[in-house]
């Protein structure tokens, strides 16, 4: 058998669910075997318009302490999600004979966009 390479996907933006590849080399021939790592923290995105956050959740829009309210719902959604996608991950991995981990603390990225409210000069 010949030499054996990992490769890694370490890109934020396709972070949910990171990979190494095994990579098999005989002669002129290649097998790439993908391994999904398990002590990655979970990732999640959203992106929210504020302008039409606030006409589809019907909160004041001038009011910060709603704004305030709604994005910390937004958020604690989030968490909730990434640690879904955890118990899911640990499932499937206990399914195929792994141990168990511990809860990670999830990466979240809430992008708010501001830009009806607040115009460039």
């Amino acid at each position: 058998m010949g030499p054996i390479l990992l490769l890694s996907r370490t890109s934020l933006l396709i972070a949910r669910y990171r990979h190494v590849a095994l990579l098999e080399i005989q002669g002129k021939e290649f097998q790439l075997t993908p391994i999904s790592l398990r002590t990655v923290r979970p990732f999640v995105i959203e992106d929210i318009h504020l302008v039409s956050a606030s006409e589809e959740e019907d909160f004041n829009i001038s009011d910060n302490i709603e704004i305030a309210k709604f994005l910390k719902s937004r958020v604690n959604a989030l968490i909730e999600k990434a640690q879904e996608q955890w118990e899911e991950r640990n499932a499937q991995a206990k399914a195929a004979g792994d141990p168990e981990l511990p809860h990670m603390l999830p990466l979240i990225r809430l992008k708010v966009c501001t830009s009806i409210l607040f115009p460039r000069l």
